[in-house]
């Protein structure tokens, strides 16, 4: 049951790696249909004249706004507590053939301690 519950927490983790990693494509594909879409209605200019012809970087200021949102540390932070939930269960736990071999143990000592009279 132990080996289970931290196969689960494994898997667990990865599918939060892989959604983390989803939503930062998602929005950066985003960002790219969005200032694709400025440049054909003409939003942005290519070049603005009182900036003195410096041409401004808006694609780099949309992946800025792309990178602004916390899906990847989440997904970390999410990853983090499932591996640490899967070995602290894992641990914490005895396995099943450490808790017969105690009883057997603590059979035997009681056996040898405590000798039973029989009539």
């Amino acid at each position: 049951m132990r080996w289970f519950i931290l196969f689960l927490n494994i898997a667990a983790a990865a599918v939060f790696l892989f959604m983390g990693a989803v939503g930062q494509g998602k929005a950066q594909s985003f960002v790219h249909i969005i200032h694709h879409e400025m440049e054909t209605q003409g939003m942005i200019k290519v070049e603005y004249p009182e900036s003195g012809g410096e041409i401004p970087n808006v694609r780099a200021q949309l992946r800025q706004v792309a990178n602004a949102n916390y899906q990847s540390e989440l997904s970390f932070l999410g990853m983090l507590a499932c591996l640490l939930n899967g070995v602290i269960y894992f641990f914490s736990f005895p396995s099943s053939k450490r808790k017969e071999a105690a009883k057997l143990q603590s059979l035997e000592s009681s056996a040898t301690s405590s000798p039973q009279t029989h009539p």
